[in-house]
């Protein structure tokens, strides 16, 4: 039997149910967790969005990544507001400042932005990506993906580049084994989303994630809704048009294919 504990970041993707579908798997869920956390969860939990959102006495503080312990959060989504680099067990931070790259970019709120360790050289950084429209400067809209090193206390723009895609929606990049971000983008010429991936260490995007292979079966039409992690893993929700339903999947061995199993299907 699966640790439902395990289950409860999935509960972000509950926002793509019906109210009925939310409280059926929500009841099945706090069946099977343990005493100690099996209460009543709050209904704004059931349905967060892609921020983790919390309240602290001084504002709304929103919390954009996590590594190693370490929290990167901001206040509001104010461009005038740093971002805060903070270690809760020693209660210490570090301001990290925005800075404009060019006349089209300022940094970092207008981006999806993640956060991950670089191993080879013993530091952490921040990543950004942004979409630029086309403006008086450019006629198509450029990419531009920003990397900031703790160790360096600088910004500097690593890839920049003309995407026939685009990311639909600004959220925290999802962390897999420390160093490896992910983001979903969404490609009009195939009508589907894909998982594209940055590697914080080469600081370069690399191979997209390969979904599970129902995803591009012509005969299946099925919609991916999310991507996070579960205890460590990476795992995909898709809306199943076919059978419908609604598929959790997570991806055993992280790069390989054949190793996604699907871990939970919800009855529309």
């Amino acid at each position: 039997m699966i640790d439902a504990a395990l289950l409860l970041p999935l509960l972000r993707f509950l926002r793509y149910l019906s109210l009925a579908q939310r409280h059926r798997l929500r009841s099945r869920l706090l069946q099977r967790l343990p005493p100690q956390i099996s209460r009543p969860l709050p209904f704004y939990c059931l349905s967060s969005a892609s921020y983790a959102t919390f309240r602290w006495p001084k504002g709304t503080v929103s919390v954009l990544g996590s590594c190693n312990g370490f929290l990167l959060k901001s206040h509001g989504h104010d461009s005038v507001v740093p971002l805060v680099l903070l270690n809760p067990s020693t209660r210490t931070y570090i301001v990290i400042r925005s800075n404009t790259i060019s006349r089209d970019v300022s940094l970092p709120w207008k981006g999806n932005l993640g956060f991950g360790f670089d191993h080879s050289s013993n530091d952490y950084k921040i990543v950004v990506v942004q979409d630029i429209d086309a403006t008086a400067y450019s006629s198509v809209m450029t990419r531009f993906t920003m990397v900031y090193s703790v160790n360096s206390k600088s910004w500097g723009v690593v890839d920049q580049t003309n995407p026939s895609d685009s990311m639909e929606r600004r959220y925290g990049g999802v962390l897999i084994n420390n160093h490896l971000l992910h983001w979903m983008f969404w490609s009009p010429s195939k009508h589907k989303r894909r998982i594209g991936c940055f590697n914080v260490c080469s600081e370069k995007w690399v191979d997209d994630v390969l979904l599970p292979g129902y995803y591009y079966d012509t005969n299946h039409k099925n919609y991916l809704l999310d991507v996070g992690v579960l205890d460590g893993y990476l795992f995909s929700s898709f809306e199943n048009k076919v059978d419908y339903c609604y598929d959790v999947w997570v991806m055993k061995e992280y790069g390989v294919q054949e190793s996604w199993m699907k871990l939970l299907t919800v009855a529309t």
